[in-house]
């Protein structure tokens, strides 16, 4: 009997820490539109098409995760690997970007 009572007070503990754990990651639509607007907004309304590559792991240090993406623009094909994370209003953003 104890046993099912632990079982029932730790289900909805663990429900609740699974909820609010690193686990939110943008879906490829939303990755590619923040990252269409990054360049309009960050390289004279340069627009670009772009396409999800690879998927990287969530990363504690920066709270974010890494998404490589195909970008064409000006014919002209680049890999970059943008970071996105949560900002203070709770949606997703980009960081940051390397080659």
């Amino acid at each position: 009997m104890k046993n099912k009572l632990y079982l029932w007070l730790l289900i909805p503990v663990f429900l609740f820490f699974s909820a609010c754990s690193s686990s939110w990651s943008p879906s490829d639509e939303q990755a590619v539109k923040l990252v269409k607007e990054y360049y309009l907004f960050a390289h004279h309304g340069k627009k670009v098409k772009a396409e999800v590559v690879k998927r990287g792991e969530f990363i504690e240090k920066c709270e974010c995760y890494p998404i490589k993406f195909k970008l064409i623009f000006s014919r002209r094909n680049n890999n970059m690997t943008f970071y996105f994370y949560k900002n203070k209003s709770g949606k997703a953003a980009v960081r940051k970007f390397m080659r």
